[in-house]
């Protein structure tokens, strides 16, 4: 399966832009859709271009407006928030911004904030400001083989396995999209 990872978009049209440009089974955008209420509107438009599934976990600025709650207004036929999807046999789970709640069924989390104590969750100035908690359960019992996330801008990598999962931060380089190609039968 090919998915797009999209994360901290920020109501940038040219991350918009530049998504809309591949083909994938799923995509999956782990929050920071907007910078202002006002991008609601455009985020909206733009979600109505993808005819696969899209599957959505909040940011620290989506949660900043309305609590998050205006992100379940763009639910539709393909596109949903906070939800857990199951595609050729592969669980994916997303969480919102700050969640303490995981689902240990899953094969991929799409979740804003990336485990701390990772290369994914410290910028250029080695400043740690990943997940504590989701820290803690992927070094014990919570093994999903793919954590995608993003909130650090520029991080020092862009993948590290932390156990058994694989953190992917798409913000690396500026990217913010960055295409991820798993099989069921190679161990998801």
């Amino acid at each position: 399966m090919k998915i797009l990872h999209i994360t901290d978009i920020h109501g940038n049209i040219e991350i918009m832009k530049e998504a809309l440009k591949y083909d994938t089974e799923l995509v999956a955008i782990s929050g920071d859709l907007i910078e202002r209420k006002k991008d609601i509107k455009i985020i909206k438009e733009w979600l109505k271009n993808f005819k696969v599934p899209v599957i959505m976990s909040s940011g620290n600025h989506d949660a900043a407006i309305d609590e998050g709650n205006w992100l379940y207004d763009l639910e539709g036929d393909n596109i949903f928030v906070h939800k857990k999807l199951e595609i050729n046999g592969i669980k994916i789970d997303s969480k919102p911004f700050l969640s303490d709640e995981f689902d240990y069924d899953c094969d991929i989390l799409v979740y804003h904030v990336p485990p701390n104590k990772t290369f994914t969750s410290m910028d250029r100035k080695f400043r740690d400001f990943g997940d504590e908690y989701l820290r803690a359960l992927l070094e014990n019992d919570f093994n999903p083989k793919f954590v995608l996330c993003g909130h650090i801008h520029n991080p020092m990598r862009l993948k590290e396995r932390v156990n058994k999962s694989i953190i992917v931060n798409s913000c690396y380089k500026k990217m913010n999209c960055y295409i991820i190609e798993i099989w069921k039968h190679k161990g998801v």
